[in-house]
Formats: C-alpha cells, structure tokens, sequence
C-alpha cells in the first residue's frame, strides 16, 4: 500500500504541487475544540465566546445529545427567561394559564388532586354549575365514566 500524501499546509507555497485552501476556494472547516488550535484557530473557551443553546434539528453536529437522545424532557418555560428560548411568555400571547385537568396526566408538570390528596373543594352556589354539579353536591351532567 502506498503511503497518503501528507495534508497540504498553506505555508508549504505549492513545492508539492498541490493547491493551498485559498487557491481552490475551500473554506477551513469549523474548528473542534479537540483540535487544539492546529488550524490557527481559537476555540470557544479561548475566545470566551459561548456556544449556542443546541437545536435537535441540528443532528448532533456539535457533539451534543439532543433532548430525545438524552431522555431529558424540556423544561417548562418560566417566565422570567425572557423569551431566551424564542418562544413567548404568557403576558405576550395573552394566554391565561389553564386550569390542570386530571386527565393531562402531569404532563404540565404539575400534580393531580389524587397525586396530592387534596379534595376538590366544596361548591358554592355562586359556581354556576361549572362543573357539572348542582348545588346540593349532586352530579348534573352525565360523565364519561357513567356512560362506561
């Protein structure tokens, strides 16, 4: 097997017939901080610059997992991140925060009644009916579990 010519260094000035980068046009690829500055460069930590939040569409290019890869769940959005993230905070979309269903499932992060043992509390007659009781504590709609 024959030996691979050595990669072309600029300063070589074409004594092996090669071209140099400037000469084909090719960009320098982006440095890796592994690389330990042989391409002249400086890393991240050298320039003090701070590597960008990583994106999933971004397929690991920077060596990082993404969030499915990694089983981590993205946090909730609080809002004084300021929207860090790019998405809005609720004052911005005008959203009020809804009130956690049972059946979400913690999904919201946050608990069920059964999960903290708390009882509904007791329904007052300015309630309106909202939900689905009358006054007296009897059920007024039918639910989806008496029609199971």
């Amino acid at each position: 097997m024959g030996r691979r010519p050595r990669k072309r260094r600029d300063k070589d000035e074409g004594r092996d017939g090669t071209k140099t980068k400037e000469e084909t046009g090719r960009r320098p690829r982006k440095r890796q901080d592994e690389d330990q500055g042989r391409d002249g460069t400086k890393t991240q930590e050298e320039t003090g610059r701070q590597g960008r939040k990583r994106q999933d569409e971004d397929a690991g290019r920077d060596g990082t997992k993404t969030q499915e890869e990694t089983g981590r769940q993205g946090r909730k959005r609080r809002d004084k991140d300021e929207g860090r993230d790019g998405t809005k905070m609720r004052e911005e979309t005008g959203r009020r925060r809804r009130k956690r269903r049972d059946e979400d499932q913690g999904r919201d992060g946050t608990k069920t009644q059964e999960e903290t043992g708390r009882r509904p509390r007791k329904r007052r007659d300015e309630d309106q009916g909202r939900d689905g009781t009358t006054t007296d504590g009897k059920q007024l709609k039918k639910t989806a579990d008496d029609l199971t």
